[in-house]
């Protein structure tokens, strides 16, 4: 066991703000099953921040069966062999506990926020559904009915909801990233007992889950409890499915679907490397200066200059195996289905005239600063928190495979050049791979 001090300064707008202001103490390890353990102490107010992320997210399923990653987020709550999901609820709302967990393409992550005196409560509830979860039909019946009311209000009764779910759809054809984390009714309808406790013994295993603990606690004490609580689990083999790699895209793709909106809704997305990609870093900047704010490119384009759109923005939706770049623009309504396509044809023409400038010529110091600064105040700005310290171990750990990128983040952004913006915009945002999805409403169909 190796403690690693890592100690940045940070330089917003040209001057250094906060020399040494980022310096973690972090105590990584490995239990003998595999287990990672992150821990992070600080004394600086009596709460500890716990996550458990596991490594499966909607990628590891199988067709028929998409959604079963989100279902088990919600079984994870329905009781374990010493708590039954009301002792649960109840004991961490006695010790003053918030809690909840998400589900990504990538990964589950759950978390729990207490009062550091009451870490053993925590552990001892945490570990024990993650090693001892119940598993009925009853449970599983009533938790799908709810993933599928989630699915009606999230996806299927908002046009938010739909447009990301079909830009995947049609960027993606053959990856698993194609389906929606969310999964599909007639999936989720499928998934039985046997599958569920399948997915359960498949993945709920210490040698594929990282347990990171932040915050008010005595480290050696800790050490122990992890040991007494977490020690005599057995790893097991991970056997993941295939991931077919998505062909590079040749040509331009597009689908329109309606809804009852009052205007249209318009995205162009691309494929984008990995998150382990250090051209990722580039991208992001990018999408900061197209469409993050007020001041961006295509919001002074669309929304002020040429006033045909009500907001636009853009950003990566990044994943392990590909990510997304994505721009979204709010169109103003039309009063016919001519004029809805005229405004639609500007927005796209002003689209590929600003992608072109980016893949013609650099970016202007200006911008790249900007960018610069906004990014890293962003990334500076989530670790706030104890909490915040926590997730980001815990997603630098789980999905990136090496907490320490967590530290190394603010250089790579500070280092980038114009130059390294434009080549990335050459390389992956060009018309002939582009997706294009237009939400419209029902009166123009």
């Amino acid at each position: 066991m190796k403690t690693v001090q890592f100690v940045i300064a940070m330089f917003l707008v040209g001057v250094c703000v906060a020399q040494d202001s980022l310096s973690f103490l972090v105590d990584k390890y490995k239990l003998d099953n595999g287990l990672t353990v992150l821990l992070y102490k600080d004394s600086s107010v009596p709460v500890v921040s716990y996550h458990t992320w596991v490594r499966v997210g909607s990628k590891d399923e199988e067709k028929g069966y998409t959604g079963i990653a989100h279902l088990f987020e919600h079984l994870m709550f329905k009781g374990s062999k010493k708590f039954s999901n009301k002792d649960y609820e109840r004991i961490l709302k006695e010790i003053g506990a918030s809690n909840n967990a998400f589900t990504s393409r990538d990964y589950t992550g759950y978390y729990v926020n207490a009062p550091s005196e009451h870490l053993e409560t925590v552990m001892e509830l945490e570990s024990d559904r993650f090693r001892n979860l119940i598993l009925t039909d009853e449970n599983l019946k009533s938790e799908r009915e709810v993933v599928k009311e989630e699915r009606r209000y999230r996806v299927e009764n908002r046009v938010e909801g739909l447009v990301f779910e079909a830009i995947n759809e049609l960027a993606y054809t053959v990856h698993s990233y194609k389906w929606p984390v969310i999964g599909y009714i007639s999936d989720l309808n499928n998934i039985n007992l046997s599958k569920a406790k399948e997915f359960y013994k498949t993945y709920y295993s210490p040698n594929n889950a990282v347990l990171v603990i932040a915050g008010d606690f005595d480290t050696e004490q800790v050490k122990k409890q992890i040991k007494k609580y977490y020690g005599d689990f057995k790893e097991q083999e991970i056997k993941r499915p295939s991931y077919p790699e998505e062909p590079i895209q040749k040509k331009s793709r597009e689908t329109v679907f309606y809804k009852d909106i009052q205007s249209d809704y318009l995205t162009i997305s691309f494929v984008a490397p990995s998150q382990m990609s250090p051209e990722l870093y580039a991208i992001e900047l990018v999408g900061e200066v197209l469409g993050k704010g007020e001041s961006s490119r295509l919001y002074k384009k669309l929304v002020y200059q040429q006033q045909i759109a009500t907001s636009v923005f853009s950003f990566v939706m990044s994943n392990i195996h590909s990510s997304m770049f994505q721009i979204h623009v709010k169109l103003k309504p039309a009063k016919t289905k001519a004029d809805a396509d005229r405004i639609k044809e500007q927005a796209l023409a002003t689209v590929w005239s600003e992608l072109f400038q980016l893949r013609g010529y650099s970016v202007s110091p200006k911008e790249l600063l900007k960018s610069q600064n906004k990014v890293m105040k962003d990334h500076v700005d989530s670790l706030k928190t104890i909490d915040g310290k926590a997730y980001s171990l815990a997603m630098n750990e789980a999905v990136l495979g090496d907490y320490k990128r967590l530290f190394t983040d603010l250089e790579a952004y500070r280092r980038l050049r114009a130059q390294d913006l434009k080549m990335v915009a050459e390389k992956y945002l060009v018309q002939s791979r582009s997706n294009v999805v237009l939400a419209r409403p029902n009166k123009f169909k």
